[in-house]
């Protein structure tokens, strides 16, 4: 029997649980990054961030790469469990 290596796509909660965790993580590291910052340099709300952290929403495909650049992770730790 093969098995499946593949990870499968996350739940949207689960993505944003990773996107907050990812987010809190950025901020331990570097304090003058701020949700508000993150969501000035991504070009959307802060409420749009607050969605993306709470599973209400997902960031665009477009916004998920430019996130997981700004807070030095991969894409697919953000996407993927």
């Amino acid at each position: 029997m093969q098995t499946n290596n593949k990870k499968q796509l996350s739940s949207k909660a689960d993505i944003g649980l990773a996107i907050f965790n990812a987010i809190e993580n950025a901020i331990k590291e570097e304090p003058s990054m701020t949700r508000d910052y993150i969501a000035w340099k991504l070009g959307v709300t802060l409420r749009m961030v607050n969605y993306w952290q709470s599973g209400t929403k997902q960031p665009s495909l477009a916004k998920a790469v430019q996130l997981a650049e700004m807070l030095n992770c991969t894409l697919d730790s953000l996407l993927r469990n």
